[in-house]
């Protein structure tokens, strides 16, 4: 044999090892699985105690466990080099970096092997998971739950063997609800909000995989009995690179703590949301350029140079406690329109030096009780012209501690029915001053007073009233202001199916989102601040509020350009002719997320065999047991492609129901949202609705409210509110109200 020599660390040359010789020389040259069975490390390096199978011995006898050392991804110190380690100062100090993972609990497998295949120099360097035990990796996802109660789909763990009936290929049967992220979600608020609540990130949504990322396993529950021998983890913090599922949602980075605390990037939503575990504190910046901002507590700002604040538009600030300012300098106020101070109370002002009042045009003064004026030493009024006095009752002038003199270069007419100069009695008090002005009355939801947990699911639920002029008002979650706040519960038995969605034409309650209250004008909420935004032929219109009379009001920002004036204008046109007008992929990706995207036949609620994205068999494919695209039955399962190719075959007669039945340009949104909901709803429906009359009557701002017409559908021969259709119909309306860009 020929000796083999190898360089260590110090440089000196030894002869072939031992362990290369002899019979044991092939016994540890190899890869293998052990099985943890110690993670205790006094060196707190990572070290674990395991027992290796193929190697052989009972694997409860520490005789035949073996230590191997943690082999990091990567990792280092710095300065590396010893003749750079000398001394004790900082400098001459090592640092390390690198990639640190807890070590896997006892009975984890791990991936081994020996350094030269010496059994003394063991590392292990990676960890197989058991069969299908990967769903709450890297993030713990919602799925079908096997536990009884409202909503089926929560968040899960994995499944249990000792289930009485086990399938994990079978995602009907449900997992084992985990408890601590359902609590932490209702108690945020958040169990619904499928955005910025429950995720759909992990490992068993779709294979490849399109999710990365890693999570902790979380503390020792101390609670169970053996909790050192059993380590049960609830699971910890968690960072998630999702790249989207096949329908083009979840694209997000999300960093969230095992209690709840998170940072969220949300590219499908178009949104970034920061809250703490409790929501209450959040700040939301959204796809519209609206920043919102939530806390229960104090909010505290404070700049040691200049704080700028500017707005284009309105500037409402609402307290209800004291406003206090202290300025330290001068106070200017430039304001080129009227004040309107109206003070509920009474008015204390208090100037150290002098005050000198400038006013260019004229100055009336009401007072509807006493006006009261004391001056410590003179009183000068100069006026150009006349100077008149006018009381409804009386006018009292005192001098308490010296003269009361009236000069005057002509004539001092005193006129009354009788005139007193030396008056026995001092002038009455002011009352109390104008009431203050009425300010908007906005719903403040909240989810913390209530008794049962689960009614905390549903935006909207609970209600203080709240009063303030501003037009957006944050709430604790769950917000009904989010304005891309959506529900991954889809209801899948779809009028392209057949199911017989009506539209309420009779009660206007139902049409908004609470449901308990008509939908303001040009809004699809009993409690909304402003209308929402529209775009027809004469522009672009961006709600600002309401007035006293509960009409809308408008800010036109844009021109809306069709394609002569983007012509001229040299910009992309955002209004097309609907004759030669298709589904858009975005539009592609918003029906299939709210369909569904399924590979395999299924029953829907209404137990017709159904496949793809809400295509119904028909009769000679249910006949065959294929499905046919193009012309070609294919048997189930289909592949990706073959879902989206039946997909867009179907859409066709939706895309066409659209263009016959809209005589007006519309932008590429509210084409897509058109399509959806015939989709939807059915082509006969489509046709014959408020949205498509109100559209051609370029009645725009009211669209909102006729897709919320269509929220009912007939279930065991009752009309019901459907929960799923109302979260369409939300979404649908988002999108229709979505500003094209002309950039």
């Amino acid at each position: 044999m020929t000796k083999k020599k190898y360089i260590t660390t110090n440089k000196v040359y030894k002869d072939t090892p031992a362990q290369y010789k002899g019979g044991n020389a092939s016994r540890h040259n190899g890869i293998y699985i052990a099985v943890v069975k110690k993670s205790y490390d006094p060196q707190k390096m990572g070290r674990l105690l395991a027992w290796v199978p193929d190697l052989g011995g009972l694997e409860d006898d520490e005789s035949y466990w073996k230590s191997f050392s943690y082999a990091s991804p990567f990792a280092g110190q710095s300065p590396a080099k010893p003749e750079y380690i000398q001394g004790t100062t900082f400098e001459s100090t090592p640092v390390a970096y690198g990639m640190w993972f807890v070590p896997p609990d006892e009975g984890n497998k791990i991936v081994v092997a020996f350094l030269d295949g010496d059994e003394n120099r063991g590392i292990w360097f990676g960890a197989l998971q058991e069969s299908y035990m990967n769903h709450s990796m890297p993030d713990i996802a919602f799925a079908k739950s096997n536990k009884t109660g409202h909503p089926l789909e929560r968040p899960v763990t994995e499944y249990n063997k000792h289930e009485s009936v086990v399938n994990p290929h079978d995602p009907a049967k449900g997992r084992p609800e985990h408890t601590p992220r359902f609590n932490s979600l209702v108690e945020a608020g958040l169990i619904r909000d499928f955005v910025r609540g429950p995720t759909t990130s992990n490992a068993q949504r779709e294979t490849p995989s399109q999710v990365f990322g890693m999570n902790t396993p979380g503390p020792i529950d101390a609670t169970l009995p053996n909790a050192a021998q059993v380590k049960k983890r609830h699971g910890g913090h968690s960072l998630v690179f999702d790249d989207g599922d096949i329908r083009g949602t979840s694209e997000l980075v999300r960093l969230r703590t095992r209690g709840g605390h998170q940072i969220l990037l949300h590219d499908s939503a178009e949104l970034i949301y920061i809250s703490n575990k409790e929501s209450t504190a959040w700040v939301e910046l959204d796809n519209r350029g609206n920043i919102s901002i939530y806390g229960k507590g104090e909010f505290s700002v404070r700049s040691e140079g200049n704080m700028n604040l500017h707005t284009d538009k309105n500037l409402n600030i609402g307290v209800d406690g004291n406003l206090n300012v202290n300025v330290g300098g001068n106070t200017r106020i430039n304001q080129n329109g009227t004040m309107d101070h109206r003070i509920g109370g009474a008015i204390k002002e208090t100037f150290a030096s002098t005050r000198d009042t400038k006013i260019t045009g004229d100055v009336k003064t009401e007072y509807e009780a006493d006006y009261d004026l004391t001056v410590g030493t003179e009183t000068t009024i100069n006026t150009g012209t006349q100077y008149n006095v006018r009381a409804g009752t009386n006018i009292r002038n005192r001098a308490l501690g010296g003269e009361f003199t009236v000069i005057s270069a002509s004539d001092f007419v005193a006129k009354s029915a009788n005139v007193h100069l030396n008056p026995s009695s001092t002038p009455a008090s002011p009352n109390d001053a104008d009431s203050p002005a009425e300010a908007s009355k906005v719903s403040l939801k909240r989810h913390k007073n209530i008794t049962d947990p689960l009614e905390a699911l549903s935006p909207g639920s609970h209600s203080n009233n709240k009063t303030s002029p501003t037009s957006t008002f944050p709430t604790m979650e769950p917000w009904v202001g989010h304005k891309t706040s959506s529900s991954s519960y889809s209801f899948t038995n779809s009028a392209a199916a057949g199911n017989p969605i009506q539209e309420n034409t009779s009660n206007r309650a139902e049409t908004s989102i609470e449901g308990n209250a008509p939908a303001k004008t040009g809004a699809i909420s009993s409690v909304a601040n402003k209308p929402l935004d529209y775009e027809n032929a004469e522009g672009k219109f961006v709600g600002t509020g309401y007035d006293s009379a509960g009409n809308p009001q408008y800010e036109k920002i844009e021109d809306s350009l069709n394609e002569t004036d983007a012509t001229a204008q040299g910009k992309p046109q955002s209004r097309f002719e609907v004759n030669g007008m298709t589904i858009s992929d975005n539009g592609l990706k918003f029906v299939m997320h709210h369909e569904g995207f399924k590979k395999s036949v299924y029953k829907d609620v209404a137990l017709l065999p159904t496949i793809g994205v809400g295509h119904l068999l028909l009769p000679e494919e249910n006949q065959r047991g294929a499905i046919n695209i193009g012309g070609t039955f294919i048997k189930p399962p289909l592949t990706d492609d073959q879902v989206m190719a039946l997909l867009r075959q179907d859409l066709v007669r939706f895309i066409k129901s659209v263009q016959e039945a809209c005589k007006t340009e519309l932008t590429q949104n509210q084409f897509d949202a058109c399509v959806s909901l015939s989709f939807n709803i059915g082509v006969g429906g489509f046709k014959k609705s408020s949205v498509v009359k109100r559209i051609n009557s370029d009645d725009f701002p009211n669209v909102p409210d006729a897709f919320m017409m269509w929220t009912k559908a007939t279930i065991n021969g009752q009309r019901q509110v459907i929960k799923g259709l109302v979260n369409r119909r939300r979404a649908e309306v988002d999108l229709f109200t979505k500003l094209s860009s002309t950039e």
